[in-house]
Parts: structure tokens; sequence; C-alpha cells
């Protein structure tokens, strides 16, 4: 009704303005035909106004979640009074995609930023003591400061999660790749002893003597320490038992040597295809 009032009132101050034209009507009947069409499209403005209020009121009356996701128990029943801002009702997780939360030491910092800037930095996330195959995702938050209390700082990942393996609030071990070092030479880190000058291996040669080597060690993670001086593939090092060896002791391999396994990917490494043979050994008394 509002509408058709003021087409018609429209239409009006369109006549007596061209009345007023050719000089068949005065300027009073045009400014007032004028004013009558503005209060008339005043009036659809309000009444449009009401009915967006009214459907706000509407939307009020029913409580939506903002995210997509899988609802928790329910805190309240039918009948039950509820306070605005106060009671909670439901929890509501997003399960696909997922974020997860880790930290890592603040030594790790400088690297992953600069890393960062230049790439998108894959995670693997592990549900669990599982041995399936891990989940992979890709590095988003970086928190603006480090946690004194521990020295670390927080990040967030982000997994598309198509099967659901991951679930909010189950704990998972965080794989973060930063550089890969093909072809890294790694030893158990037990075979690795401080001495007085830095870490020293003992090595075992084909004769079963032992000798002291200095050695540099790179990044550890996984039980492996990653040697960047000092040692050859294919070496026998002893991983137990050195208080008891001095240079040129005998020692009796009580394991077979193996090729160690590549480490999993962490912090400021991924190792591929080590070749250090780790054997554990002791003195002959």
């Amino acid at each position: 009704r509002d509408r058709a009032m003021a087409t018609d009132a429209e239409a009006e101050a369109d006549r007596l303005a061209g009345l007023f034209e050719r000089g068949q009507a005065n300027d009073r009947e045009r400014d007032q035909s004028r004013a009558t069409a503005d209060a008339q499209h005043a009036q659809v403005a309000a009444r449009e106004a009401e009915v967006e209020l009214a459907r706000l009121d509407l939307e009020h009356c029913r409580i939506k979640s903002p995210i997509d996701g899988r609802a928790g128990s329910y805190k309240v029943n039918v009948g039950n009074v509820v306070k605005l801002n106060d009671t909670e009702l439901l929890t509501m997780n997003q399960i696909a995609p997922i974020y997860v939360t880790f930290s890592v030491p603040e030594r790790y910092l400088e690297e992953i930023r600069r890393m960062q800037a230049s790439e998108k930095l894959p995670v693997e996330a592990h549900p669990g003591d599982s041995d399936e195959s891990p989940q992979p995702g890709w590095l988003v938050f970086l928190d603006n400061q480090i946690d004194r209390s521990t020295g670390m700082v927080r990040l967030k990942a982000l997994f598309d999660n198509a099967d659901r393996r991951l679930w909010p609030g189950r704990f998972v071990r965080i794989n973060l790749s930063l550089t890969a070092i093909a072809n890294a030479l790694v030893v158990p880190d037990t075979a690795v002893q401080p001495g007085a000058t830095g870490p020293i291996v003992f090595v075992v040669d084909e004769s079963g003597k032992c000798s002291v080597r200095e050695v540099v060690t790179g990044p550890t993670q996984g039980g492996r320490t990653v040697i960047a001086e000092g040692l050859v593939g294919g070496e026998i090092v002893v991983t137990d038992g050195q208080l008891r060896l001095t240079p040129g002791a005998l020692v009796s391999i009580q394991n077979s040597p193996t090729s160690a396994p590549a480490a999993a990917s962490a912090p400021g490494l991924a190792v591929e295809n080590d070749a250090a043979r780790p054997a554990a050994a002791e003195a002959k008394r």
C-alpha cells in the first residue's frame, strides 16, 4: 500500500512539474506535490525498516552455530531457564578441517620464520601410538610471543582430516619438517658422549679394538644424532659400556650391526638414507 501511494505521489509530482513548465501551475502546487512524494517514499523506507527489524527479532529466537561441526552433549534441556551470554548450551567442534596446536623450543624460531616466509611448511600428525600413515597438513600460525615459563613458542597446523582420524582434544605426535638432509650419517644418541674438548664416539675396528673419535654433531631427533664430521658410514660405534672402555680395549659385540632406521621428521631436520651401523658393545673383563 505504501509503495502504491508513493508511486501515485511521484506521478502527481511529475505531472505538476510539467504543468509548471508550461505555466499552467504555480510553484506552490509544484513544491507541495514534490514534498508529498518525498514523504511517501520516506514512509516506504520506514515500513521496510520495520520489516527488517521483525526479521531480526525472529532470528534472535533461534540459536545457530557460527561454524559447521559436530555438536557435543546438551548442557540444558527443554524447560530449563537460560540467561543471555551466561548459560552454555552445548559445545560445537569443527572436525574437518581441524587445527592442531603444538609448541617447539625457541631455538627453532628464526629458522621457522625464515622458511615460512618462502614456502608452506609441511606438518605431519601421528594420532596416538597408531602405526597408520601420518596425517599431512600445513603450518598456518606462529604465535607472536614466546612462553617465558617454558621457553617454547606456540604454533598451529591445519589438516583436512577428511577421514576424521584427528579428534578434538586428542593428543598427537607432530613432525614439522624444515630442512631435508639427504644421506645423513646418524648414530644412536647413546653413542655420543661428552669429551674434554667436545662430543666423542667410541668406534670399533675390524680387530675388535676401540678408539676414540672426536665428532661434530648436528640435529638430534627420534633417538638419533646426525654426525657432521668424524665418522664414515658403515663403522661400528659403541652404544653401551663406554665408562669401562679405554682406547685400544677389546670389546665384544652384543648384537649384530644393522642399519639404523631413518628418523622421522622433526623441527629442523628430516633424515634420509642414514648409513651408520650402531651396535652395542662392552669391554671384555
